[in-house]
């Protein structure tokens, strides 16, 4: 799950991996992940540790004058040409400062010659109580040029004692469409290499269900 802030322009921006990252800028990235992400799309802290020593992932710190301001996370399949980005976070004394849009363009040069994926909470429920920030969320992701695919529905795997909401998949691409087959070949990979499911996990079968052999992408 991603959470943009708005797109004015900011501060020089300073980039810190976390595998090579002090205990006080680890301390940092993990602070502003909980505080960024809903609980029941978060992974623990122990796993997001984990991942920064993996070459096939990319998290990294941002900082603004010596100050932790945001985050990134991004899996690139080794397997296949796309990737994930997993979470995308602004602390909160950053929000609408335009580092939404810096983080996401640091992502997208990370996911250079991949189509990049992205898992957002659906604005399609109405009720929703934050059904307006789902909105500007949708928002920011067409501004940076994603798109969505028609009649589809994410399936976000459950990571702890919740159950996440309904989700919406986003595409970054230059591709006007994608067969059912290859979209498997993805949605099999990223639910393996990121969330550690079987091939056979029954949300991928769901989300599978009834699609037609060819999917368009269309705008948000």
């Amino acid at each position: 799950m991603t959470i943009p802030a708005s797109d004015a322009d900011a501060a020089p921006l300073r980039f810190v991996p976390l595998h090579a990252a002090t205990r006080a800028q680890r301390a940092a990235f993990l602070s502003i992940y909980r505080n960024a992400i809903p609980l029941s799309e978060r992974k623990t802290d122990a796993a997001i540790l984990a991942m920064a020593d993996r070459p096939d992932c990319v998290l990294e710190l941002a900082e603004r004058g010596g100050a932790a301001v945001g985050f990134l996370i991004l899996y690139r399949s080794s397997t296949y040409p796309v990737a994930l980005l997993e979470y995308l976070g602004v602390a909160a004394s950053a929000r609408g400062s335009g580092l939404g849009g810096r983080l996401f363009a640091r992502v997208a040069a990370h996911a250079h010659g991949h189509t990049l994926l992205m898992e957002v909470e659906t604005d399609r429920d109405t009720a929703a109580p934050d059904h307006a920030q789902r909105v500007r969320r949708k928002r920011f992701y067409a501004r940076q040029g994603c798109r969505q695919l028609a009649q589809f529905t994410y399936r976000l795997p459950t990571l702890g004692e919740k159950v996440p909401p309904p989700m919406d998949l986003l595409f970054l691409t230059g591709r006007d469409a994608v067969d059912r087959a290859t979209l498997l070949a993805w949605l099999t990979d990223i639910y393996s290499e990121v969330y550690g499911r079987p091939a056979d996990d029954p949300g991928i079968a769901c989300m599978m269900a009834g699609l037609p052999d060819q999917l368009a992408f269309e705008p948000i």
